[in-house]
Order: C-alpha cells, then structure tokens, then sequence
C-alpha cells in the first residue's frame, strides 16, 4: 500500500504542462552554433507573490521577441509540485546577458525573488539544428551540469 501511494504520489507530481517551443528566427542557418540556456526553479507555493511572479514569466515570454538575437523559448511547469522550467535559444552569448541585465529580467528578479526558492542554470552552445531538444532531456542537463545559485 505505501509503495503504492509513493508511486501515485510520483506521478501526480510528474506531470507537467509545457508551452509549444516558440521560434523567433525561421530564417537562421540552421548549421550554426547557438546558445542554448535552461533554468530550473522551485517556487514558494505558499508566496503571497506567486500570481505576480507567474505574471511576469508569462509577460516576459509573450514579448520575448523584442530581444535582439532571441530564436526560441519553451516553458515547462510541473502541474502539482514546485516546479518550473525555461529554455531558450540565443544567437550568441551577448544576446542572452543584454536580456538577463535588461530591465524587463531584472524587475521580474527583483519582485519575484521571495518566491523562488532555489533555481539551477544550464549553458551551453549547440547545434541550432539539433533543436528544439526534448524537454526530458533538458531536464536532464540542468540536473547533471547545471550551476545552482
């Protein structure tokens, strides 16, 4: 019965719900290295913060596009647990800090840091036509090689 519940209980918090991988740049050579980046976080559920917190992932992801070298963005959140995820693909690496130093980033860091409870970063450069890559296995690198702060 226990290992039954423990199994149950392991699958509720499995499941997950993802946003379609979004591309930006149709048009980008498809033989070029590109920066991929994925970021996992647990949140606070209890955060009195948290609407306002989900509210600026998902304002930041529907103007996404507006960051220069920007190709794609995904987000994935565990349903029942703590859980969330972002990956997106950059152009190069200066792409990426002038979005992570943008104001945009930096307010939504500020106002949502009482929420996060521990976050896990993966970079790496990758092949633009090995992507989009699995969710599975970016859950994976983020877990092997990623850098917690």
């Amino acid at each position: 019965m226990i290992i039954l519940l423990f199994s149950f209980s392991n699958f509720i918090n499995s499941l997950t719900f993802s946003t379609p991988f979004k591309e930006f740049n149709s048009k980008f050579p498809k033989e070029k290295d590109v920066v991929l980046s994925i970021t996992y976080i647990e949140i606070n559920k209890s955060s009195s913060e948290l609407s306002k917190f989900w509210e600026h992932v998902f304002s930041i992801r529907n103007k996404m596009n507006e960051n220069p070298g920007v190709l794609g963005v995904s987000i994935r959140k565990s349903i029942f647990s703590n859980k969330a995820w972002t990956m997106t693909i950059w152009e190069d690496e200066s792409s990426l800090e002038n979005f992570v130093e943008g104001e945009r980033h930096r307010t939504a860091i500020k106002e949502g840091r009482t929420t996060i409870l521990k976050t896990k970063f993966y970079r790496n450069t990758i092949k633009y036509s090995e992507l989009p890559i699995s969710w599975d296995y970016a859950e994976r690198l983020v877990e092997e090689k990623g850098i917690e702060y």
